[in-house]
């Protein structure tokens, strides 16, 4: 019998993306325990295979696999992981913990993507988020513990009736954070990192920096569009590693955030971010969270760069990651505490 087994959508090792980069820190986090890794396969998700470190004892997909797997704990990471593990062993409920990501009604509603990145047309998305919201209340109260990765979906959780519920935010460890800019010489640029879609404010980004005239780099996940066009921006598509670039400072408009990774690897880097408001993550030396309007973010942006401050940074990842990383030690071990 393994001591975790933990079941995602589509994720890790296999994809990239946000579920596939917690996936990554969650394994790491329990470097010590046997692991066990059962992915639900998602269409369409580019194949890009990771190397799977020696504490997982096995990595496989829900269509491959026999029955459920014998552990002492079961992770379940997002509503399709969780309500195939109770559908498939409705008796191992009160051992099951759901972690949940984001606002998954919200992104129904507003965006049409839902969390493990399947696209919902304009309309269906009332009944579709109606829909999720009952399936996602109705589990959260089955499961033994509903882990938030946000304040507001661990409230939700505990206004839905769960028996339990932990606020566990996202943190990236420092030793793959720390390194300043691989090239201090070259000019530091305004830089956005992030997929190529309107959930991210991308528009909003290059809007920002033409009425500004600032100097900026875009490294963006996904193809160029007709409409994305700029004097101010460089683009990169697709960028093998965006942290190869120089940034002064990461600027991320997004419309709907939940605990975004890019924000923490930037700072963990020592790169100061300027985060809208919708993001649910706390504020730090090097993190600053504003409501989006063109003319303050204007005047921020040009007070928040400057050169990269690896030594902070290691500090500000190395007190997340602890913190992550003790949180999910004691879980994974039975011993759960609501905060």
């Amino acid at each position: 019998m393994i001591d975790v087994c933990l079941v995602t959508e589509g994720a890790w090792p296999l994809t990239t993306g946000g579920l596939s980069t917690w996936t990554r820190h969650f394994v790491h986090a329990l470097e010590g325990m046997q692991l066990g890794v059962v992915s639900l396969p998602l269409p369409g998700k580019a194949a890009l295979r990771e190397e799977v470190p020696s504490h997982v004892q096995f990595c496989e997909s829900t269509e491959t696999m026999g029955g459920v797997p014998q552990a002492r704990q079961y992770i379940t990471s997002g509503l399709g992981a969780a309500e195939w593990l109770l559908k498939r062993a409705p008796e191992l409920a009160p051992r099951i913990v759901y972690v949940e990501h984001g606002d998954l009604t919200r992104e129904l509603l507003e965006f049409g993507a839902t969390e493990g990145g399947r696209f919902v047309q304009d309309a269906s998305r009332t009944s579709a988020a109606r829909l999720a919201h009952q399936a996602r209340a109705a589990l959260t109260r089955r499961v033994g513990l509903v882990a938030g990765v946000t304040r507001r979906t661990t409230r939700r959780a505990l206004a839905d009736g769960t028996r339990c519920a932990v606020h566990v935010p996202n943190a990236v460890p420092p030793s793959s954070s720390s390194k300043s800019n691989p090239n201090p010489a070259a000019p530091r640029r305004l830089g956005f990192v992030g997929r190529n879609a309107r959930i991210k404010g991308l528009d909003r980004f290059v809007a920002l920096c033409d009425r500004f005239e600032f100097d900026a780099t875009a490294c963006v996940l996904g193809e160029r569009v007709a409409d994305q066009d700029s004097g101010s921006v460089r683009w990169h598509f697709n960028h093998k590693d965006p942290w190869q670039e120089s940034f002064a400072a990461l600027l991320m408009p997004s419309r709907l955030e939940a605990c975004p990774f890019v924000a923490l690897e930037a700072e963990a880097r020592g790169i100061p971010v300027l985060l809208s408001d919708v993001a649910d993550l706390e504020d730090s030396s090097l993190i600053t969270r504003l409501p989006w309007d063109l003319e303050l973010w204007g005047s921020h942006a040009k007070r928040v760069a400057g050169a990269p401050r690896p030594h902070q940074g290691r500090q500000l990842a190395g007190a997340r990651w602890a913190t992550f990383k003790s949180q999910w030690q004691d879980i994974s071990q039975g011993k759960w505490a609501t905060n």
